[in-house]
């Protein structure tokens, strides 16, 4: 298992059984000592909202020592497995807390929480929230479209809160509204005979200008058919186990779009400086 993904990049409210993780998994999502080998996860790269900078936040002491100690003296024997698993119901609520190391104050700090509740447990808070430590990701999309980048924000926090559905619709208004629509409105500016293009459905549409949209799109036309099923057919959870992989193939269209934009913007300016050349 993932464990820093689990706690830094998860959306809260996620749901995980406890079976499907070995005891020394779960003693490292809810427990850290300095001084304790079997709690190891002593650090998580991120990005600090507060500083605005990429930062190691450096794992902060478990207060619960008697706690840990129960969970340890009770997981060495395969007798008293049961006890271990007891054990870990009981305290049921677990902290886990990460220091900015760019902060000497620990004023910038990241928290997360795991609540169990009978045999699974839950991510049910984490401070800062993902779309805040997710933010510098996305900044460069406000610059090629301010919209684009709400679009994208948008998507992010929900996703960030457990809702799975809504998030897709945002994904999709950026590949209908901000990567083909402009190239089918300009086809027909140029050819008043075009119109018809707007009926076309979205598959054929890329197959009609696939020399001019992103070729991750052209290459992968289903990313749309995933959005739409998404919005249409599946269930929150579904929604959410497959957002990352539609996400980084949004920025990747994304980025195409701005690489795009900057090589014509770069190769008209060399052009201009060309044409002034007194020689």
């Amino acid at each position: 298992m993932d464990l820093k993904k689990i706690l830094i990049s998860d959306p809260i409210y996620q749901k995980y059984k406890l079976s499907d993780f070995t005891d020394f998994e779960q003693i490292n999502l809810f427990f850290y000592f300095e001084d304790e080998k079997f709690t190891d996860i002593n650090f998580l790269d991120s990005y600090c909202p507060i500083c605005k900078t990429k930062t190691v936040f450096n794992a902060i002491e478990t207060l619960n020592r008697q706690e840990y100690n129960n969970m340890f003296l009770s997981r060495l024997s395969v007798l008293n497995q049961k006890d271990y698993i007891d054990n870990l119901k009981e305290i049921g609520t677990f902290k886990r807390e990460f220091s900015c190391s760019r902060n000497k104050n620990h004023e910038h700090n990241l928290i997360v929480i795991f609540k169990i509740i009978d045999d699974y447990f839950y991510k049910i808070c984490q401070f800062p929230s993902i779309a805040d430590i997710s933010n510098p990701d996305i900044e460069k999309y406000r610059k090629f479209d301010i919209e684009v980048y709400k679009e994208l924000n948008r998507a992010i926090g929900l996703a960030s809160h457990g809702i799975g559905v809504a998030p897709f619709v945002y994904l999709r208004r950026i590949l209908e509204k901000y990567v083909i629509n402009p190239i089918i409105q300009k086809k027909i500016e140029e050819d008043i005979r075009n119109k018809e293009l707007i009926s076309l459905n979205f598959k054929d549409k890329i197959d009609k200008f696939k020399d001019e949209i992103p070729s991750f799109l052209t290459r992968n036309k289903n990313i749309y058919s995933i959005l739409s099923k998404g919005i249409h057919e599946l269930e929150e959870n579904e929604c959410l186990k497959i957002f990352p992989i539609i996400l980084s193939s949004i920025e990747l269209i994304l980025n195409e779009e701005i690489e795009k934009k900057e090589k014509l913007k770069k190769e008209e300016e060399i052009s201009r400086l060309l044409n002034n050349l007194k020689i």
